[in-house]
């Protein structure tokens, strides 16, 4: 059975981030990856093996999410049967206010991908054991490969992608014709997560390593009940630190910082804080035209986000040059750069033109929507040191708020 809440009840959607009310063809899922487990501390593959549980922190998170989550318009929660995902919503279910919510709807569809030849194995074995595989794995996931082993015992052959993209597809056409206008928490695992992001986006299983997602980090989308038309990407990734998402490739490569600024002027304490515990090696600042009446809002954002770090090195180009600039300063990092190290790269102008250099980055088909930058949100993608292709690690981005006691 699964809750519902009273019409009346209905609040903001996420404190401290605006949202429009969802509409009624359209279902807004919260998606939460279980917060850290045992075998993420031991640096381990875990796939669909139930072999690991929360730690003390991630059982913490959880229950401070719970927290937060405490008066959202959430009407149903839905959850991985592995450990490590229930323990997670055994902690943050108590949490939930409007209505006190007491049913979660349990689906193995929901279940991590699985990797029969990987799980339990560290992640620098598996890179060396199976260098091949791994490579493909990078470059090509949804070619991959494993044998495994089926209900009769005879050994068969596994495509873990493509069967974690199937489950997917088939979550989203048995849940989302009962949810249409309605929010629901989805608490799952971060291969099994980027798959429900990218099928509602339409992104093939080929794009599986597009994005990433967080311990503890919550994603939100609008579906189309439907599903004839792609997702609506609000927000990816955000924690509730004041810190940008970890780096899933590690540090190393170049990190784009993406900072969109609108037609008027924002506080931008927040994302000043985002980036305080941050190195910003470099800045590219867009410095539009200015008039009495329309001053130049770019410059003025980063001297507010940059006062912190004196050590930036700062270029102020024209709108026109803005695109130019940063593909320059792209190729140069990559090409140049020690890539044992992270250089990370901020660019700050006014959101038109941001967007149209996003969409030239993040390199998705052309029949997918590309989501939309929001003024004054940060917006992280990550070009990893062995395989340089752009991840994006973190959308639309602001400190959450901590929870009310």
């Amino acid at each position: 059975m699964i809750a519902q809440l009273k019409t009346s009840l209905i609040q903001s959607a996420l404190p401290g981030y605006d949202l429009l009310p969802v509409s009624k063809a359209k279902t807004r899922v919260i998606l939460l990856r279980h917060g850290r487990s045992t075998l993420n501390d031991q640096g381990r593959y875990q796939g669909s093996s139930d072999n690991s549980e929360l730690t003390a922190a991630g059982d913490a998170a959880s229950e401070t999410l719970g927290r937060y989550l405490a008066h959202c318009p959430i009407d149903a929660v839905y959850a991985s049967p592995l450990k490590r995902a229930q323990q997670t919503v055994a902690a943050l279910l108590p949490q939930l206010k409007v209505p006190p919510m007491r049913d979660v709807v349990t689906t193995p569809l929901l279940k991590e991908m699985h990797l029969p030849e990987w799980e339990g194995l560290q992640y620098t074995e598996v890179q060396s054991r199976f260098a091949d595989l791994y490579h493909r794995w990078q470059t090509h996931p949804d070619q991959v490969q494993m044998q495994t082993v089926n209900a009769a015992g005879a050994a068969v052959s596994h495509h873990p992608v493509r069967d974690v993209y199937e489950r997917s597809q088939e979550f989203w056409q048995s849940v989302l014709p009962h949810h249409a206008g309605q929010t629901i928490l989805v608490v799952g695992h971060g291969s099994s997560n980027q798959a429900l992001i990218n099928t509602a986006l339409n992104l093939p299983s080929s794009k599986h390593h597009a994005l990433q997602q967080t311990h503890s980090g919550l994603t939100v989308l609008d579906v189309p009940t439907a599903l004839d038309r792609a997702a609506h990407l609000h927000l990816l990734n955000a924690t509730l630190s004041a810190r940008l998402p970890k780096l899933k490739a590690g540090k190393q490569g170049l990190r784009l910082l993406l900072l969109p600024c609108g037609d008027y002027r924002a506080d931008a304490k927040a994302i000043t804080a985002l980036l305080e515990n941050e190195t910003v090696h470099a800045a590219i600042i867009e410095d539009p035209a200015a008039s009495a009446h329309r001053p130049a809002l770019p410059p003025i954002v980063a001297d507010q986000i940059l006062q912190n770090h004196p050590e930036t090195i700062r270029l102020a180009v024209q709108q026109m040059q803005l695109s130019q600039y940063w593909q320059a300063a792209i190729q140069r990092s990559l090409t140049t750069y020690d890539h044992d190290q992270l250089t990370t790269l901020l660019i700050v102008g006014q959101t038109a033109t941001l967007q149209a250099g996003f969409s030239s980055l993040i390199q998705w088909p052309q029949q997918v929507a590309n989501p939309q930058l929001q003024p004054y949100r940060l917006t992280t993608i990550h070009y990893p040191k062995a395989h340089p292709r752009p991840i994006l690690q973190g959308f639309n981005l602001v400190p959450l708020p901590p929870p009310q006691i």
